[in-house]
C-alpha cells in the first residue's frame, strides 16, 4: 500500500441510489408484513431518532444474484451462503434463496435486548459469552423470522462458542485498552505505548477482536466527555440496542503525528481509501 502522505490517488465519492433503494424497498416489505418490526421500527424513531435502516444487520431479498450484481453488490461468502454486501456503500448484507422473509437487527448486547425488550429468559441465544458473534430468533412464524446480532469483528452468521483460555484473553485484553495510560511527556510516546498494546492484543487474539476492543475503549473514553452522547446512548440502551448502529470514529491529529495516527489504524487493519 502505498503511503497515505505521498499517494496521488483522488478519492471518487459515489451515490448508489439503486441499491439503497433496493434494500429500503425490500426492508419496507418486511415492516408490512411483520408486525414486531413494525412496532420496532416507529419506537426507535420516537425515542431514539433513528432509522430501523441503521440497525438492520442483514435481510432477504426477493430478487436474484443478477438484479444484484447490476446494483453493486458483489458475493460475499464470508457471510454465509447465498450473502452478497455492496462494497462501496454501507447497506446491510442481503440474502438470497431463503425460504422465509428474515430480517437480522445489530445490536450491541443480546442479553441487553432480551432484558430491555422483556422477552422470554428461556430465549436462545447461540454463541457463547465472548464469542466473536452472538444471535437470538425474537420473532418466528411459518412465513418470517426475526433475529437480533450481536458482533465483536466477524461478519459470520456462525456463532461459535469460545474456550474459556479465549474469554480470559480477550477481558484481559479490553481491560488493558479501558485503562491504558493517555497522558505521556510526547505523543510519539504515546503512540508507541498505545500501538504495542496493540501489537500484544494482536498476537492473543487476533487484529479483528483487536480492533473491537479498542474503538469500543474508544467509544466508552469519548461518551464520558460527551453529554450529548451518554444521552444518546441512554436512548438507543433503553431499547436494548446499545451503540451497535455506529459507523466511524473522527480523530484530529497534529501534522507532526499523523504518520503514528496512520499506522496505529493499519495496524488496526484499516486501509487508506484516499490523500
Amino acid at each position: 500500500m502505498a503511503s497515505p502522505l505521498t499517494t496521488q490517488h483522488e478519492p471518487s465519492w459515489e451515490t448508489h441510489p439503486q441499491a439503497y433503494q433496493l434494500v429500503c424497498g425490500e426492508l419496507r416489505r418486511q415492516v408490512e408484513n411483520i408486525a414486531m418490526l413494525g412496532e420496532l421500527d416507529q419506537r426507535l424513531l420516537d425515542e431514539t431518532g433513528t432509522q430501523l435502516l441503521d440497525w438492520t444487520d442483514r435481510l432477504t431479498v426477493n430478487c436474484g444474484a443478477s438484479d444484484l450484481l447490476e446494483c453493486g453488490f458483489a458475493p460475499a461468502e464470508e457471510c454465509g451462503a447465498g450473502c452478497f454486501r455492496h462494497p462501496q456503500a454501507q447497506l446491510p448484507t442481503v440474502v438470497i434463496d431463503y425460504d422465509k422473509l428474515m430480517v437480522a437487527l445489530k445490536v450491541e448486547s443480546v442479553v441487553d435486548f432480551l432484558e430491555a425488550q422483556r422477552l422470554d429468559s428461556r430465549q436462545q441465544i447461540f454463541g457463547s459469552a465472548g464469542a466473536a458473534v452472538r444471535k437470538s430468533c425474537i420473532y418466528c412464524d411459518s412465513t418470517a423470522e426475526v433475529w437480533i446480532v450481536e458482533r465483536h469483528g466477524s461478519w459470520s452468521w456462525q456463532a461459535e462458542d469460545v474456550s474459556p483460555v479465549e474469554i480470559e484473553r480477550i477481558v484481559r485484553h479490553a481491560e488493558r485498552l479501558r485503562l491504558r495510560r493517555r497522558q505521556f511527556d510526547s505523543d510519539v510516546a504515546g503512540f508507541e505505548h498505545a500501538q504495542r498494546l496493540l501489537e500484544e492484543a494482536i498476537q492473543e487474539i487476533g487484529r479483528e477482536r483487536t480492533a473491537d476492543l479498542f474503538f469500543a475503549a474508544e467509544r466508552a473514553y469519548w461518551q464520558q466527555r460527551n453529554d450529548a452522547g451518554g444521552l444518546q446512548r441512554m436512548r438507543q440502551g433503553r431499547l436494548g440496542f446499545g451503540w451497535a448502529n455506529h459507523d466511524h470514529h473522527t480523530y484530529r491529529s497534529s501534522r507532526a503525528c499523523f504518520k503514528e495516527l496512520i499506522q496505529t489504524l493499519e495496524l488496526l487493519g484499516m486501509e487508506c481509501r484516499e490523500r
